[in-house]
């Protein structure tokens, strides 16, 4: 119906707020991931580069793992209360499983991410509709007629984990 569909897969951007949530459960300390982030400064706005390519040379899917696993050790967990918080602080869970609290905190990701993009959209001057939030994507309809940039309708799109800024660049697919 002369429109397109804009594909938008964050699975990168939850990897890591995954991690950051179960890397002691994997058996790396504090001293490990800084070695890692190391050449990342703890300013502005930092690639995503290294710490991908960290989990695809050890074969992690943080997110995926999360999902499946008993909390154990998270920097997360109050260990008085043995209760974790979602990503924004807004939830509390039973620190059972990681399962509800990573959802939580992904879908709450999402949502915000979903409302950023759709405004600067709007910005753009772009009819735009938002068609749904997937368990990692967003999926938008735009005029068939109308050319994206990925880069800026995702402009200034950060999120903060391990003490640094990641930039939030999803993989886009146009249909």
């Amino acid at each position: 119906h002369n429109e397109k569909m804009i594909i938008l897969d964050f699975a990168d951007i939850i990897n890591i707020m995954s991690f950051e949530y179960i890397y002691r459960d994997l058996g790396y300390s504090h001293d490990d991931i800084e070695g890692l982030l190391d050449n990342l400064g703890i300013t502005g706005t930092v690639s995503t580069k290294d710490i991908i390519k960290f989990f695809k040379e050890e074969d992690l899917n943080p997110y995926l793992l999360s999902k499946q696993s008993r909390v154990e050790d998270s920097p997360h967990i109050n260990k008085e209360s043995h209760r974790i918080k979602n990503y924004y602080n807004t939830c509390e869970f039973k620190a059972d499983t990681y399962q509800e609290v990573i959802t939580d905190s992904v879908k709450a990701t999402l949502d915000i991410l979903a409302c950023e993009i759709y405004k600067n959209l709007i910005k753009l001057d772009e009819n735009a509709k938002l068609i749904s939030i997937g368990e990692t994507t967003l999926v938008f309809n735009v005029d068939e007629n109308v050319e994206i940039s990925i880069n800026d309708i995702c402009s200034d799109l950060s999120l903060r984990t391990f003490g640094r800024n990641f930039e939030v660049i999803p993989k886009a697919t146009i249909l």
